[in-house]
């Protein structure tokens, strides 16, 4: 960093950029290489101003000099990251332009609210443009077991009681050899032990009815006789049955995509093709560990017919875009980085449509309120309601963590 020579207020200052020098406001030169160390500082390790200003002040007091304080060199980064061409570098060298899978997730990078401007133009906002589509309602009992009960027995089994740790609990005798009882507590712990394998007969009776292939295998893992003999259940199956008794939709397990593989494997059942499965890390890893392949077609099936039945119940209307008469925010004769600055979005692919509306979805017909609403919906509040912020950014990652895009959300959760 250097002062400039004094200029006539009209005057333009130096452009150095051909220097690898960043002139701000006539006052201040910077280096691009101090300004790109930032930069790459924040994108790997999310490194903040303060921290940043600090070691490179450190680093220039070993020489005796004084470097400028955190808000000027916030303000001269900014100035500096604002006429970065940034455009069209959002894609992995894997996925390509076109990701099949991608993450969504929200990141605190939020400012007050105070701050915002009517051409803040978020994705998530509809128009007069925007599509209804008056048939979408709510779907209810999309879980993979539709009864709400039966899921959570299941689920009460899958954390049952082990044999031998249900004796050697508050055991405070003084021989560790022998724990000594009282006939109280051993009724207490046979209790515990009967109510757990009359539920296990409940679920299995249950499971035998909605697939009886399913039952056996459950039967198989948790039975009484794989109680009584000690048998430690693998943690895949655990997991496996977990998923089933999720109170999530069928499709959290079997997206639409894992639904084609699931359908394709089925069409021509072989062991030597069960990376097919992929798509459904809980299934392929109890494919991977089971004996017999045969004994897990019948369970498959009835997986596809349960993701197929919940997926046609969703697929009311058809999905079409036309979005040739539509002017988007990106259009309107700013170019495409002042665009996005103004509207709060930036995405490596151009706009197709406006979000629909949803007259049937009462949470789509109302505003959602920044406020508290309770201890379980209101976990932000305190961060960013009270606080008076929006609600950060949303950012877009192919699953190898390359960013594929981002918006301001207006406001905050909770």
């Amino acid at each position: 960093m250097s002062n400039l020579p004094s200029l006539p207020s009209p005057s333009i200052g130096p452009d150095l950029r051909d220097q690898g020098l960043f002139n701000y406001n006539n006052s201040v030169i910077v280096t691009h290489e101090l300004l790109d160390e930032y930069t790459i500082s924040y994108v790997t390790s999310e490194t903040p101003f303060t921290a940043f200003v600090t070691l490179v002040a450190h680093r220039y007091a070993v020489s005796s000099a004084t470097f400028m304080k955190e808000d000027l060199f916030r303000a001269v980064w900014f100035s500096y990251a604002s006429l970065q061409a940034l455009e069209n570098d959002m894609c992995c060298s894997r996925c390509g332009p076109y990701p099949e899978t991608v993450i969504w997730d929200g990141i605190t990078l939020a400012f007050g609210r105070k701050h915002l401007s009517a051409s803040l133009t978020p994705p998530t906002i509809t128009t007069a443009a925007s599509i209804v589509r008056h048939s979408i309602k709510y779907q209810p009992k999309q879980q993979l077991l539709a009864d709400i009960g039966l899921r959570k027995q299941l689920r009460q089994v899958l954390q049952g009681p082990e044999l031998d740790k249900v004796f050697l609990e508050e055991d405070n005798s003084d021989d560790d050899s022998t724990p000594q009882y009282t006939k109280e507590k051993l009724e207490q712990k046979s209790r515990r032990i009967v109510e757990h394998l009359n539920r296990v007969q409940e679920v299995w009776d249950s499971l035998k009815k909605i697939c009886p292939e399913l039952g056996e295998l459950f039967v198989s893992l948790y039975g009484a006789s794989a109680y009584s003999k000690r048998l430690k259940v693998p943690a895949d199956y655990r997991s496996f049955f977990l998923q089933v008794a999720a109170e999530e939709s069928v499709l959290q397990m079997v997206n639409g995509a894992a639904l084609a593989d699931l359908r394709e494997f089925l069409s021509n059942p072989r062991g030597t093709d069960k990376t097919r499965l992929l798509s459904i890390p809980g299934l392929y890893r109890v494919l991977t560990g089971h004996q017999s392949l045969d004994q897990l077609i019948p369970v498959m099936d009835w997986l596809a017919q349960r993701a197929t039945e919940v997926l046609q119940g969703l697929e009311v209307e058809p999905w079409s875009i036309d979005s040739s008469n539509i002017q988007f925010p990106h259009t309107m004769g700013l170019d495409d980085w002042k665009s996005k600055c103004q509207t709060g979005c930036f995405y490596s692919l151009p706009q197709i449509c406006f979000r629909p509306i949803y007259p049937k979805l009462k949470s789509d017909t109302q505003v959602e309120k920044s406020s508290r609403r309770g201890d379980r919906c209101g976990k932000f509040y305190s961060k960013y309601g009270e606080r008076h912020l929006t609600g950060g950014i949303m950012v877009v990652w192919c699953t190898h963590s390359v960013c594929y895009g981002f918006h301001c959300i207006p406001a905050s959760e909770g």
